[in-house]
C-alpha cells in the first residue's frame, strides 16, 4: 500500500535516528550511498522498523536488494519522536529514544538574506507594473466618467476609485503570493528566478491558506520598520520574522526532493546580475546627485566671475 506522504525515520551508520523526513529525503539519501538495503527505516503504520529493501517498492526504489549490500555496523533500534512507537525488538535489544534532530540538522541549503531580497525586489516590481497599468485604466475611467457630475460629487466618487485600487493592490499581494507559493513550484516568479522556495518547517508544501497567512504575517515585518525582513540574515535557518509567525522555511529549490546535491550554496547567478544592476543605478544616482549639486554651483562661479 503506497503512502505518498508519510513522514519517514531512519537508522544511520552511525546508529543515529534521523528524521523526520520525507520519502524523497529517504531516496535521495539512498541515491547518495548513505543508505543501504539493510538500514532500518520507519513510518506511521509500521509495525516495527524494518530494512530498506522491505519497503524499496513503497518508496520507488526499484534495485535488487544484492545492488547495495554493504551492511553497516549493527544500530539499535530506536523509536521515532512524536509519532507512533514501534514495538520492542527482542533480537536486537530494547529500543533506545533519541531526541530527532530539526530540519535544519538535514543537509538543507536555506536561501539567505541576498537571495530573498533579489526574489522580492522582482515580485515588487512585477506587482507594481500591474497594479500602475490597472491604476492608469480605471483613473482615466473615473475622471472622464465625473467630468458630468457637480465637483462635490466628483470629488467624492474619485475618493472612492483610490480607495479600491488600494484595496485592490493588497487582494493583488495576497492572491499573487498565496496562489504561487501554494503552487507545485512553492515559489513566486522571483524565487522561481533566484531558485528557491517555500516550505513548512518539515519540508512540506504549503496548502493556500497557509502560504495566505505567511503573507499577511509578512506585514509584522513591514511594521517592524523592514527590520523583520533582515532577521533571514541572521538567523539559523534564514528566516524572516513572518517565517517564524507562520512556521515556513525558504530553501534551496532542490531541498526536500530525491536530488539534494543539486542545490546551490553559493551566490546565485541571478543574484549577482541583480547586485550589479543596483550598483549601477547606486553609481548613476550619486553621479546624478553630484552633478545637482556642482552644476549650479559652477554656473553661480561663472556669473560671479564674469
Amino acid at each position: 500500500m503506497s503512502h505518498p506522504d508519510a513522514i519517514w525515520y531512519y537508522v544511520d551508520a552511525q546508529g543515529q535516528q534521523q528524521g523526520p523526513v520525507t520519502a524523497q529525503i529517504v531516496v535521495g539519501q539512498f541515491r547518495l550511498g548513505r543508505l543501504t538495503t539493510t538500514t532500518l527505516v520507519w513510518r506511521e503504520g509500521l509495525p516495527t522498523w524494518v530494512g530498506l529493501d522491505e519497503v524499496r517498492q513503497e518508496l520507488g526504489i526499484a534495485v535488487a536488494a544484492a545492488a547495495n549490500s554493504v551492511v553497516p555496523p549493527a544500530p539499535p533500534v530506536v523509536a521515532p519522536v512524536q509519532q507512533q512507537t514501534p514495538p520492542r525488538d527482542e533480537s536486537v535489544g530494547a529500543p533506545r529514544r533519541s531526541v530527532a534532530p530539526s530540519v535544519g540538522a538535514q543537509d538543507i541549503v536555506y536561501a539567505g538574506f541576498l537571495r530573498r531580497w533579489a526574489a522580492l525586489f522582482i515580485d515588487s516590481i512585477i506587482l507594481s507594473v500591474v497594479f500602475y497599468a490597472l491604476s492608469m485604466f480605471f483613473g482615466m475611467a473615473a475622471v472622464f466618467g465625473s467630468a458630468s457630475l457637480d465637483a462635490g460629487t466628483g470629488a467624492a466618487a474619485l475618493n472612492g476609485i483610490f480607495a479600491m485600487m488600494y484595496l485592490l493592490y493588497f487582494l493583488m499581494a495576497g492572491a499573487y503570493y498565496s496562489l504561487l507559493e501554494s503552487s507545485s513550484n512553492q515559489a513566486t516568479v522571483g524565487k522561481m528566478a533566484l531558485g528557491i522556495k517555500v516550505t513548512d518547517s518539515n519540508g512540506q508544501r504549503l496548502s493556500f491558506l497557509h502560504a495566505l497567512g505567511r503573507w499577511a504575517s509578512a506585514a509584522l515585518s513591514y511594521l517592524t520598520f523592514y527590520i523583520g525582513f533582515f532577521f533571514a540574515g541572521w538567523t539559523e535557518r534564514k528566516q524572516a520574522l513572518h517565517d517564524f509567525v507562520a512556521g515556513t522555511l525558504v530553501v534551496d529549490r532542490w531541498a526536500f526532493t530525491d536530488q539534494p546535491e543539486k542545490q546551490q550554496r553559493q551566490l546565485h547567478g541571478c543574484a549577482v546580475a541583480f547586485l550589479v544592476v543596483m550598483a549601477l543605478f547606486a553609481i548613476i544616482a550619486v553621479i546624478g546627485i553630484l552633478a545637482a549639486i556642482a552644476i549650479p554651483a559652477y554656473q553661480d562661479y561663472v556669473q560671479r566671475s564674469s
